[in-house]
């Protein structure tokens, strides 16, 4: 399926939401993909800093298109589950949830500390998170 575009899959319709059921459901019972089939593309964006340190790059990774809707899929299925599941604290990637929410839960938070309406003391950690997505 390597090289397939997206205009490509939509002008062959059913035959290909048939065949990629085939290949999601075959992957679910255990079977591998051909070896040397690629699953990623991907290169280093360079980001700032000494470019002869890798730690100044970032990956960019790309699959093929057919892997893409597969993994669409997949992810369609289990946010319902995701959001059952996932601490409420988290709000990044979960459908529903905005990180606008903890924004004003900490400017509530800001508020109750200075007008002093909190029984007992808050500690407030600030993570950076520069390189977050860099460590996932």
């Amino acid at each position: 399926m390597d090289g397939l575009s997206y205009p490509l899959l939509r002008a062959t319709g059913e035959v290909f939401l048939q065949r990629i059921c085939r290949l999601g459901n075959a992957l679910l019972r255990g079977h591998q993909l051909p070896k040397g089939e690629p699953k990623l593309r991907g290169v280093l964006l360079p980001k700032k800093g000494d470019l002869s340190q890798l730690g100044n790059y970032r990956t960019l990774s790309i699959a093929d298109v057919a892997f893409r809707i597969l993994g669409g899929a997949v992810s369609n299925r289990l946010q319902p589950a995701a959001s059952e599941v996932v601490n409420t604290a988290q709000t990044g990637f979960i459908v529903g949830r905005s990180s606008a929410t903890n924004a004003i839960t900490l400017a509530l938070l800001q508020h109750a500390i200075k007008s002093q309406h909190l029984a007992s003391p808050v500690w407030i950690l600030n993570l950076d998170q520069q390189k977050a997505y860099d460590r996932v």
